[in-house]
């Protein structure tokens, strides 16, 4: 019989101490692969989700909060979020971005790909 509690109690540690290793792999990506916002503008929440919409260097942005943190997120990975999300309540999400914005969500892929061949164009040159 104390084999049997000798195993289990065993088992038991190598879960645990599985757990912390994998809390503190999670804590370790998260330090060197998330950010915190790089200005103070202001931020708005879509719903009660994990979404934000904020101005990074005056073009919209989008973000996904991971803990304390916020890691910026591509407009196509937003959008599929906001369509395709079974996990969050996206109602109404594209008025909330178009006011915040105040621009049509046209308009603001639009200044995202500008952006995105201006960043390029000076990498390259």
């Amino acid at each position: 019989m104390k084999s049997n509690l000798d195993f289990t109690e065993n088992t038991k540690e190598k879960i645990r101490k599985r757990r912390v290793c994998e809390y503190e792999k999670i804590t370790y990506d998260s330090y060197f692969h998330y950010q915190n916002f790089s200005s103070d503008e202001p931020t708005a929440r879509i719903n009660n989700t994990p979404f934000y919409l904020k101005y990074e260097v005056g073009v919209p942005a989008f973000y996904f909060r991971y803990q304390n943190t916020f890691k910026e997120i591509s407009v196509e990975a937003f959008l599929t979020n906001c369509e395709q999300s079974r996990a969050f309540d996206m109602s109404n999400w594209q008025q909330q971005v178009e006011k915040y914005f105040n621009l049509k969500l046209e308009d603001i892929k639009c200044q995202i790909v500008e952006q995105r061949k201006t960043k390029r164009s000076s990498i390259t040159h």
